[in-house]
């Protein structure tokens, strides 16, 4: 963030948005397809890691704490 000022962005109309807010403005209209690829990441991690995860805590781990929400409620 230190290295990317808002203000200093923003004179080139260019926006600093952190994954976690960019994902959620995508959720409305393309959930489906948001829970397709964050099961993709569920299978692959679970594999890689040979532990069981939960949805919820590896999307936090990944510091995507609303789409963590989004997709288990």
């Amino acid at each position: 963030n230190k290295d990317f000022p808002r203000e200093v962005l923003a004179e080139q109309d260019l926006a600093r948005v952190e994954p976690d807010g960019y994902l959620m403005t995508l959720w409305p209209c393309h959930s489906e397809a948001l829970r397709r690829v964050a099961e993709n990441v569920l299978e692959t991690a679970c594999a890689l890691s040979g532990k069981t995860w939960e949805m919820r805590a590896l999307m936090k781990k990944a510091r995507l704490p609303r789409l963590a929400k989004a997709l288990t409620t």
